[in-house]
């Protein structure tokens, strides 16, 4: 087999050609790298480390020049992969692709809270700190994403806070920190 189109680094949940990528594509060949025109042969995708595709992993090379082309693939765990197509009939090899990259999806990004803000006295610092994790819709941590902050006052009391809104950025582990959190009244 002779990789005509490298897959292509995308988002989690993406197509692997989603915009100017185009889809991993394949060619039978012989071992001289003349195009196979018998067959038609099929070819399985599959990804390591082991990661399930969704859309078809398997192709058939039914083209005039023994190409199959891997469409409307995705892959929604965020990771480092390499793709390898196999096919099905004697004497023909496994082969791999070039390394690519799933990324967390930053457009389906949502924040929810780690470690909850405890009760505090007036004019002392909240503690522990508010711990926020960002992550996608397939829970891949999201890193160096910008967000804002704000502690609200709740609707019963008459308390309000200062330094309680503050621009984050969340770490290699998709966690931004609510640091200098103060309550000034009870």
């Amino acid at each position: 087999l002779n990789i005509v189109q490298q897959p292509l680094s995308a988002m989690a949940g993406e197509n692997l050609n989603i915009g100017t990528n185009a889809p991993p594509q394949v060619r039978v060949v012989d071992r001289y790298g003349n195009p196979v025109l018998v067959g038609p042969y099929s070819i399985t995708a599959t990804v390591d480390p082991t990661a399930t595709i969704f859309g078809p992993t398997v192709q058939t090379n039914n083209s005039v020049d023994g190409t199959a082309t891997f469409t409307n693939m995705s892959i929604r765990k965020a990771g480092d992969y390499e793709m390898a197509f196999t096919p099905a009939g004697a004497g023909l090899e496994v082969t791999n692709s070039q390394g690519f990259t799933i990324s967390a999806n930053t457009n389906s990004a949502r924040v929810s809270i780690l470690t909850q803000p405890s009760n505090s006295k007036a004019g002392s610092p909240v503690t522990p700190n508010p711990v926020l994790l960002v992550q996608d819709q397939f829970n891949n941590v999201v890193t160096n994403q910008s967000l804002e902050a704000s502690l609200l006052q709740d609707s019963n009391s008459a308390s309000y806070a200062t330094n309680s809104t503050t621009n984050l950025v969340t770490g290699t582990n998709g966690q931004a920190t609510f640091s200098n959190l103060l309550i000034n009244q009870a």
